[in-house]
């Protein structure tokens, strides 16, 4: 949530999404959820930010896969090769 969106509408949308077992209502809680969203964007992001890595196959701990593109040292170790 880089934008740091807060709506306490959207909140219970999705928690009650958590409480149904039911397929279709959840969709529809879903579908409702993404209409509150809509209603409350300020901005629509036209691109995103990529960033290319080269990352030799020694190197393990790295999964590429942070959503914020953050890479954690202590996580990052040499394979013996």
């Amino acid at each position: 949530n880089t934008a740091h969106y807060k709506s306490p509408a959207f909140d219970k949308l999705i928690a009650d999404t958590l409480k149904v077992a039911d397929d279709t209502q959840r969709s529809e809680l879903y579908a409702k959820a993404e209409q509150q969203l809509d209603k409350d964007s300020a901005i629509v992001p036209v691109y995103y930010y990529v960033n290319a890595r080269l990352v030799k196959p020694w190197v393990g701990g790295y999964t590429g896969k942070d959503p914020l593109d953050n890479i954690y040292v202590k996580n990052l170790y040499i394979i013996k090769h």
